[in-house]
């Protein structure tokens, strides 16, 4: 029978894409990129596993990357996950490389030594800075909205976590009946 391949985890690594390299994302390079995949009985299985994958999302924004030319903070906002097994297989760090090939700046910023400046400290620090921006931008659009609501539910989940769900809806001025003009900020905490 046939062999297929992943042409999103191909391209990527055929354009010496940086991915992440545990274990698993070398099966998913091995299945999925250089001999290709065949095992039919397991394929649903296995497409969802490959799909799922670290390596395969990362393949995907390095291509969302390069056709529009997104950046790196906006990558990170949709649901990427910023760090990694270890510091230099992390998402973060793997997108940052993808942009350094356009930047002479960013890629001689990434080969200093002497310095660790994504570490998992900086990571953190970097994330916290981010949630107070944040966290910043919806009290201002609150404080300065003559309408807005807050509702928060809670629920508990399988494993008996309490899981804490906000959603904050600001009625931007000027604008009367606009759905456009409605904003919605959701965060669910457990």
């Amino acid at each position: 029978m046939g062999k297929i391949f992943c042409s999103i985890c191909k391209n990527a690594y055929d354009s010496k894409v940086p991915l992440p390299s545990s274990v698993s994302d070398q099966k998913s390079i091995n299945s999925f990129v250089v001999e290709g995949f065949c095992n039919w009985k397991k394929a649903t299985e296995r497409f969802k596993i490959h799909e799922s994958s670290t390596m395969h999302k990362a393949s995907l924004y390095a291509k969302i990357n390069t056709e529009s030319g997104t950046n790196v903070a906006a990558s990170l906002s949709k649901g990427l996950a910023i760090r990694g097994h270890t510091d230099e297989s992390s998402n973060l760090c793997t997108l940052l490389k993808l942009r350094a090939e356009d930047s002479p700046e960013l890629s001689s910023w990434l080969g200093r030594t002497k310095y660790k400046w994504l570490s998992h400290d900086v990571i953190n620090e970097i994330i916290h800075l981010f949630s107070e921006n944040i966290i910043e931008n919806i009290l201002t659009n609150v404080r300065h909205a003559k309408y807005y609501s807050i509702m928060i539910d809670e629920t508990q989940d399988m494993a008996t976590r309490e899981q804490v769900s906000i959603c904050i809806r600001v009625l931007r001025d000027g604008h009367n009946n606009s759905r456009s003009a409605i904003q919605n900020h959701s965060r669910c905490f457990t």
